[in-house]
């Protein structure tokens, strides 16, 4: 079959990838209250840029996911299937838009530990709003329309790598209920006065959800932005769609995903969000979700729409016998 997904990225580099995040995690789960003394400043800009714009990439791609399934569903026959495209690239763009509206914008949040953000929740909307249609347009512009069943394996990919990682993570989330670094150290929130008692250090597998309120505070692992910045990795498919391509290019844009999370993973523990092992653990969680949907969709040689072209008989040329 022509456009197929293939694994870009060897399986070699993920397990070198999950190895070097488990030793962060030992390191972390041993020595987290001192890397985070060593970096810790909350009026840091980088880490307040990324605590409030750093997941404008991962949540532009998730819009890049709905154009690749729009791209690959639209263009057949059959109705069933421009409706599916249709519906796909509004959900994600619908989601996408809230959710980095929800980053940027106050919406009850204290802008003291939430880094730089609009004051007025309907203009954090408009400029989400916004900036992910540019992100639409852009996917439309690089995609190559005539790959449709490459868009869609590329698009499901992405899209499966966003949803895996925030569904297991948000359930850790709530099983962990451990208290954010920035919370414990701030005397106006931990005074014993808001949640009934002063709260204290744990380690991430020190679990204590039935004690702890359902705040943000209670959420540092594991890390949401650090898996979304993983899963974020995805975009090493991108190429396998795209009108123009170059050498090693799945590797540059793995490179560039990469970079990525690393800079996220800095920047939470920068600005007290995070604990060395909860960016850790949200940055392992992100990459096993991008790898396991990329091998997933490899292993499916043909869906159902493919069998049907692939299967379909071969013209027999007329012979003047």
């Amino acid at each position: 079959m022509k456009n197929k997904v293939r694994h870009s990225i060897p399986i070699y580099i993920y397990i070198a990838l999950f190895v070097v995040i488990a030793i962060f995690l030992v390191v972390g789960s041993l020595k987290d209250v001192d890397v985070s003394h060593k970096l810790f400043n909350a009026e840091n800009k980088f880490g307040k840029i990324f605590e409030t714009f750093g997941l404008f990439f991962g949540h532009g791609l998730v819009v890049i996911g709905g154009v690749a399934v729009f791209s690959g569903t639209f263009f057949r026959k059959h109705i069933l299937s421009k409706i599916i495209g249709i519906a796909i690239l509004v959900v994600a763009f619908g989601v996408a838009t809230y959710l980095f509206a929800d980053a940027i914008g106050t919406f009850g949040k204290d802008p003291k530990f939430y880094g730089y953000r609009f004051d007025k929740s309907w203009m954090a909307l408009l400029v989400s709003a916004a900036l992910m249609a540019l992100v639409a347009l852009l996917g439309f512009f690089i995609i190559d329309m005539k790959k449709q069943d490459e868009a869609l394996r590329v698009g499901i990919v992405i899209l499966g790598a966003a949803i895996v990682q925030v569904l297991i993570i948000n359930l850790l989330k709530g099983m962990g209920g451990r208290p954010r670094y920035r919370f414990l150290l701030d005397p106006e929130w931990n005074d014993g006065t808001h949640y009934g008692v002063v709260y204290e250090f744990k380690n991430w597998y020190q679990f204590a959800f039935w004690k702890n309120p359902s705040n943000d505070f209670f959420k540092s692992w594991p890390s949401g932005h650090s898996g979304f910045a993983a899963s974020f990795l995805a975009i090493a498919y991108l190429p396998n769609m795209m009108r123009r391509r170059f050498k090693f290019d799945n590797y540059v844009f793995f490179g560039i995903g990469l970079l990525y999370l690393v800079l996220m993973m800095i920047a939470r523990i920068i600005i007290g969000a995070h604990f060395l092992s909860d960016v850790s653990m949200g940055a392992l969680i992100g990459t096993f979700a991008a790898f396991i949907c990329s091998f997933v969709v490899e292993k499916i040689r043909a869906f159902p729409w493919e069998k049907k072209k692939e299967e379909a008989p071969a013209e027999i040329p007329e012979t003047n016998e």
